[in-house]
């Protein structure tokens, strides 16, 4: 039997998006490890872009350190 690869649309994501992030400080002081840039996206940008290529749409990001930039990020891309 095949499964299918697309996921159900009620089902969210749980992203935990926390940390100091004490090993990575000479890339990034200021910021938090989810918003360290790669190819001009941060990750986190990227691992829900992932889970959106296999249908997965709802996200649910626990934030820990520096998380109203996480906010703010995300605030900011959305269409008013």
């Amino acid at each position: 039997m095949k499964r299918s690869r697309r996921a159900s649309p009620a089902v969210p994501v749980l992203i935990l998006c926390g940390g100091l992030g004490t090993r990575i400080r000479d890339v990034a002081e200021n910021i938090p490890k989810p918003m360290i840039e790669i190819g001009g996206k941060p990750i986190l940008w990227h691992i829900m872009k992932r889970y959106a290529q296999y249908g997965f749409r709802r996200f649910l990001l626990c934030l820990g350190y520096r998380g109203q930039a996480i906010k703010d990020f995300f605030l900011a891309m959305t269409p008013p």
